[in-house]
């Protein structure tokens, strides 16, 4: 970079740092972006410096000690916030208000290398929010951090920003590194201001199958990208969070068509990274991205994914993270690109329970609420689904459902959905199996709905190249198999998952004394590296683990219990892989289910958070 094209920053009493051409600068390791819109308001300062922006408190003297206390809670609780920052102070007063600064105080501020301090009426500025700023041109300019997508994880950046729920989203320009995608994010402490909204500040990764107005949707596919322009409307439950004060940092990478592929066989965008274990497990699908983004970034809260047949639940488990699958129709679906519309439901992932249950909270609103619900009364350990599952799975399961036990008061009681319907099965049934009756109800209700939802993407693309859109092998394999199911075989297929959803609520979760408690294996864990390829295609085949609350229009919480070990191929050491059980209870206990989760988890001394990288758990 020529000097000519750069300008000095005065940090404190050091030396200068350098702001180049394309906004950005450096504080030790880590790098800046500097907005390209200023603040609305005149500073008299003419050289470029770093700048804090502090909102005082009435009746507060500012003492030693109040900056002291001051500077470790905005370094604690901000990631973008850095001493240097610290350079030039000005303080927003209160109405009325004076501002008492004793001689500890001036000292403090010496030992900080505070060179100047401005004090200016919060009545003048209603807008300008405490936190980090630049000084240029006799302005203030915010500053944002910047992250490296070292996971792979996302599509695109986006701009921070106070947005409103139905403004454009813009694409972030800063340039890639050799890890990919530069992710900038706001300072956490303008929030603080604002914590009316309930998720102030909260940064949200969203999958890259929600329309964003003012871009493009990929659908993790090159030509879906390229037949269509960018959206003019952000999906409502996307506009919902915007409302509410996240911040949308990016679009996450997803498997092509929301399907199912390996990472092997993800052709057009490689497969996210999986922080997890030896750093070279699948991170599963579809929502791959969001999964594998919360198991890495701890500068990051929640990740938006979706969830058909398990595309949120199963990059709960293999990214070692809290998972969320909301009552269905509790979310608004619209601006999601459809797979199945009796199954799609938006989904989410975090590695903080409690955070999770506030981002629920606020996202469902009115929508739901904790009154009417009777309390669990059954825990049920379906056993048709655990003998496939292996021992060391399941002896941890069995653990957690321990402490479940002791938590609730109850004893767990070990089903067979199989047995039950034998004993007695739904009249619609006749003489049918569960098994037989559900063989293929799955498949061709999914596959059918999938296949002809994409209809004019096929027509659109072909209309606009001339040619057929190019697919992965797995979603070619399943579009041909889906092009086969005929309406009347899709109507016979939706029938018997209604059957099977109302003689399951009623036979074995619900009735006047009882609300169960249904404790899933999500799948078998064992290692799954991503330079294997996966086993031949087979089409879905009944009911699964994965498709139970699908079918019942249910909740299901997918809740890390621990880690198994094994000897990596690729490190050449004992890893560990994370392990999750799935809690489904009724339609409309989502609130509940995490509330049960904390309690639980919390009484038994268990982690109620998990950490980044490779382990979930902290290591001694």
């Amino acid at each position: 970079m020529e000097q000519e094209a750069r300008s000095r920053l005065r940090v404190g009493s050091g030396d200068p740092v350098w702001l180049t051409s394309t906004r950005t600068f450096a504080l030790g390791p880590v790098t800046y972006l500097v907005s390209s819109q200023s603040e609305a308001v005149t500073v008299d300062r003419q050289e470029p410096t770093l700048c804090t922006v502090i909102k005082s408190t009435p009746g507060t003297p500012i003492t030693a000690a109040y900056l002291r206390t001051l500077v470790s809670t905005f370094t604690t609780a901000d990631d973008v916030f850095r001493p240097e920052f610290l350079a030039e102070l000005l303080f927003l007063d209160p109405p009325g208000a004076g501002v008492e600064m004793g001689a500890d105080a001036q000292q403090q501020l010496e030992a900080f290398g505070t060179r100047w301090v401005v004090y200016l009426d919060q009545r003048a500025v209603p807008d300008l929010q405490p936190g980090p700023y630049v000084i240029m041109q006799k302005k203030l300019w915010k500053v944002w951090r910047v992250y490296s997508d070292s996971a792979g994880a996302f599509v695109e950046a986006l701009r921070p920003g106070e947005m409103k729920a139905r403004d454009a989203f813009e694409r972030l320009e800063v340039g890639r590194t050799h890890e990919g995608v530069s992710v900038a994010v706001p300072s956490r402490l303008g929030y603080f201001a604002f914590m009316g909204a309930p998720l102030a500040g909260l940064r949200v990764l969203v999958k890259d199958n929600f329309h964003l107005k003012g871009l493009r949707t990929s659908l993790g596919n090159k030509a879906y990208l390229e037949t269509y322009p960018s959206r003019e409307k952000t999906a409502t439950c996307i506009q919902q969070l915007v409302a509410a004060g996240a911040v949308i940092v990016g679009t996450a990478k997803l498997v092509s068509f929301a399907a199912w592929e390996e990472p092997t066989q993800c052709i057009d965008y490689q497969a996210p990274w999986n922080a997890r274990a030896d750093g070279y497990q699948s991170p599963a699908g579809s929502s791959s991205g969001s999964g594998a983004a919360i198991g890495a970034y701890d500068w990051l809260d929640i990740a938006i994914g979706s969830d058909t047949s398990g595309s949120g639940r199963r990059p709960g488990l293999w990214n070692g993270c809290f998972a969320m699958r909301p009552t269905f129709g509790l979310v608004p679906v619209d601006g999601l690109v459809s797979s199945f519309k009796l199954f799609d439901t938006p989904s989410f992932l975090g590695r903080n329970l409690q955070q999770m249950r506030s981002f629920a909270s606020a996202w469902y609103g009115s929508r739901i609420s904790t009154k009417n619900l009777k309390p669990i009364s059954a825990l049920i350990w379906p056993s048709d689904f655990w003998e496939s599952i292996n021992p060391a799975q399941r002896k941890l399961a069995q653990d957690f459902v321990g402490d479940l036990e002791s938590f609730l008061g109850i004893q767990q009681e070990a089903v067979s959905f199989a047995d039950e319907w034998s004993r007695a099965p739904p009249q619609e049934a006749a003489s049918e199996s569960q098994s037989d009756f559900m063989k293929d109800a799955t498949k061709d209700a999914f596959w059918y709905d999938d296949y002809h939802a994409l209809d004019s993407f096929r027509t659109d693309y072909q209309s606009k190249f001339n040619k057929q859109p190019y697919v992965s092998p797995p979603v070619r394999a399943q579009w041909e198999s889906a092009s086969k199911i005929d309406p009347a075989q899709r109507d016979e297929a939706v029938r018997r998952i209604n059957v099977y959803r109302q003689w399951f609520l009623s036979a074995i979760m619900a009735s006047e004394k009882r609300n169960a408690l249904v404790i899933l294996p999500i799948e078998n864990v064992s290692p799954r590296y991503r330079d294997q390829p996966p086993p031949p295609f087979h089409a879905p085949s009944g009911v699964t683990t994965l498709t139970l609350s699908p079918i019942l229009e249910a909740p299901e919480l997918v809740v890390p219990i621990g880690e198994i070990p094994y000897q990596s191929v690729i490190s050449g050491r004992e890893e560990m892989l994370p392990v999750a059980v799935g809690l489904l209870a009724l339609p409309g206990s989502d609130l509940l289910l995490m509330d049960l989760a904390r309690g639980c988890l919390e009484k038994a001394g268990r982690p109620v958070s998990v950490h980044t990288g490779r382990y979930m758990f902290k290591k001694e």
